[in-house]
């Protein structure tokens, strides 16, 4: 059994949410019994996640907030959101930008004038 301070939910906000509703009322709500309930808001037993996702549902919180901890956002950009034929791309894209620098650094080590490989430009050796 965990201590009280690292129980996972806060039995605190179970109370807030239920309000002046019954533990019988909400236990059949979400469908557990009474003395689960009243278990979880005395932070005795903690309900397993698909117990936690229907109290987050009938309450319409999130479980960050169940869980104590607080309401933080942690960006003004929205969520950016790759495909895996984006990353393998960025990745094909990456490789081949570190094969082009590579031909670029033999071909000034060779001696080679760098537009000459590079296809264009000023003949510029790189150091």
């Amino acid at each position: 059994m965990r201590e009280k301070k690292d129980k996972i939910l806060c039995g605190e906000m179970l109370r807030q949410l239920r309000g002046t509703c019954s533990q019988q009322e909400i236990a059949n709500k979400i469908g557990v019994s009474s003395a689960s309930w009243s278990a979880y808001e005395n932070e005795a037993k903690e309900p397993p996640l698909s117990t936690v996702k229907k109290i987050c549902k009938i309450f319409n919180v999130t479980s960050d907030s169940l869980l104590g901890l607080p309401a933080t956002k942690t960006s003004d950009q929205p969520a950016i959101t790759f495909t895996s034929k984006d990353v393998s791309n960025l990745i094909h894209a990456h490789r081949l930008a570190m094969e082009r620098i590579a031909e670029l650094c033999h071909a000034s080590k060779a001696g080679t004038p760098v537009d000459a490989v590079a296809g264009g430009g000023r003949a510029t050796k790189i150091a």
